[in-house]
């Protein structure tokens, strides 16, 4: 048999390895006069190893005399040699040290051919001017050998590899083949068996039913009642498996009837306190909520206490621009006449986050004729923004009645905002047109005061504002003009809800 050995080679980063030596030069006025290439020498240091000595050329190691030299000699045995030399005077008047050449301290190899190297070339009026006192030269080397960088090798032997744990499908045998099962359930007459230890770890409702006090000890199946055994079925699987059967991506779309198979394991999983079976349900069924599932699984969200799925189910109405559809669905219609009140608190919250929806009276369409008293509407009102009804309400030559369904803030700066438009509208049209477009996009921090004023009913000082049920100057033309003219100049910040704002119209007739 082959044996198959790989081997990994790593390159490590060189070691540089640094000294220094102080050379003293007494006397240095008596070393010069001996001529060119007349040097004196150091004593001889040692850096990694190697032996090392300064070489002085007080009269220069060329044949021009007006400059001092000063060489890094190899004095051990040759060998090829990696070293840089960063030659440094000491100023006698101040102790301190000054690089000769900073900008040239480079690595240079030294060998047998080549076993010196210049450190220092300097005028000979400009080292004795400055740094020889006394007839006296101090001078310091750092001298940086680089070490060849070290090689490893390391032997790689043939890994075994371990294969991914397949207890999922083990399990799944194991409910599928029923071995040593020991518990048997009845739905809707057919036969389920399964194994206690597994029920009772998984839920703790199936371990108070069948390892506690109300354990059931007889041999006769266990009756589940309001499951359908394609429920059940489903329902074990994910107990033995902790995965749905055929379901792999959570974020896919599915078809209305296996939604309706996760709105049924929700309830399975709620009964049998399955959390992570709940959140999967209720993850499943945020992604795929549409008008026609909307009601029934807010509906549901309600009575099996998810919360967060209620408020995606709120979230997604308060975005819709029409509820048309969504009250047409007969889960609509059955949840009005069943429990009304959760459609009440939903409409509640919705208006909590500023996104009121029109309510509809009576399962009929909300008309702008009886929200605001047109006697000829052409279109109806499918999802109402309350800041856009009050632009609309103070916009203004016609008396609209309806103002009893307005919160009360709302009519209130209704009123105030009409009042300032009357006082603006005395001028020309142009003037009328620019101080609307500055009410209404620019002049931010009046209408805002306008806004708190009407809240402490102070819009009007010395009269009061309408009343409930009174009526209040207000006029648009038609549902779409209105909208194009708040999309156009309404400023978000002001009113955020206008961004919303949203009309059906069956046509562009004008409204008397």
């Amino acid at each position: 048999m082959t044996s198959n050995i790989k081997t990994t080679s790593t390159c490590h980063p060189p070691e540089m390895v640094q000294g220094t030596h102080v050379f003293n030069v007494l006397g240095y006025s008596k070393h010069r006069g001996l001529g060119p290439q007349s040097f004196v020498r150091s004593g001889v240091f040692t850096v990694a190893g190697h032996e090392w000595a300064l070489l002085l050329y007080p009269d220069s190691a060329t044949e021009n005399l007006d400059f001092v030299c000063v060489y890094l000699h190899l004095v051990s045995t040759p060998t090829k040699v990696h070293v840089s030399c960063d030659l440094r005077l000491i100023d006698p008047a101040t102790g301190l040290s000054k690089s000769t050449h900073p900008e040239l301290v480079n690595m240079r190899v030294l060998d047998e051919k080549i076993r010196a190297c210049n450190c220092m070339t300097m005028q000979r009026s400009e080292l004795e001017g400055t740094y020889v006192k006394n007839d006296r030269l101090t001078m310091e080397c750092v001298v940086t050998v680089r070490k060849e960088p070290r090689v490893s090798k390391t032997k790689v032997f043939p890994r075994i590899k371990v294969p991914a744990s397949d207890i999922k499908r083990q399990l799944a045998n194991l409910l599928e083949g029923k071995e040593g099962a020991d518990v048997m359930f009845s739905v809707a007459g057919e036969i389920f068996t399964a194994h206690k230890v597994v029920l009772a770890m998984r839920s703790p409702v199936f371990k108070a039913e069948l390892c506690g006090q109300m354990s059931e000890t007889g041999k006769q199946p266990i009756v589940i009642e309001d499951m359908q055994p394609d429920v059940f079925r489903a329902f074990l699987y994910f107990i033995y498996t902790d995965s749905m059967k055929g379901i792999d991506d959570l974020e896919a779309d599915y078809h209305s009837e296996n939604c309706e198979m996760i709105h049924h394991l929700l309830v399975a999983a709620d009964r049998y306190d399955i959390a992570r079976l709940k959140l999967i349900c209720q993850s499943i069924l945020c992604k795929n909520l549409d008008v026609r599932n909307v009601v029934t699984t807010l509906a549901l969200a309600d009575q099996h206490h998810c919360d967060r799925l209620k408020d995606s189910c709120i979230e997604f109405m308060s975005c819709l621009n029409t509820m048309d559809d969504v009250v047409a669905t007969q889960g609509y219609q059955d949840l009005a006449r069943t429990s009304p009140s959760i459609l009440a608190d939903a409409e509640a919250m919705i208006e909590k986050v500023k996104k009121p929806i029109a309510r509809h009276v009576l399962s009929s369409k909300l008309t702008v004729q009886n929200l605001l008293g047109f006697r000829r509407p052409k279109f109806s009102l499918l999802c109402l923004d309350l800041a856009a009804l009050v632009l609309a309400a103070a916009r203004s030559r016609r008396l609209i009645s309806g103002a009893r369904h307005l919160p009360a803030s709302a009519r209130y700066f209704s009123s105030a905002l009409a009042y300032k438009r009357r006082k603006m509208n005395s001028g020309p049209d142009e003037a009328k047109n620019r101080a609307r477009r500055n009410l209404l996009r620019k002049n931010e921090s009046e209408v805002q005061q306008l806004w708190e004023e009407s809240k402490v009913f102070e819009a009007y000082p010395g009269n009061e504002p309408p009343g409930p049920g009174e009526k209040f100057f207000g006029n648009f033309s038609n549902a779409n003009k209105l909208a194009r003219e708040i999309q156009q100049y309404g400023n978000p910040s002001v009113f955020p809800e206008a961004k919303h704002l949203s009309y059906a119209a069956a046509d562009d007739s004008q409204v008397d």
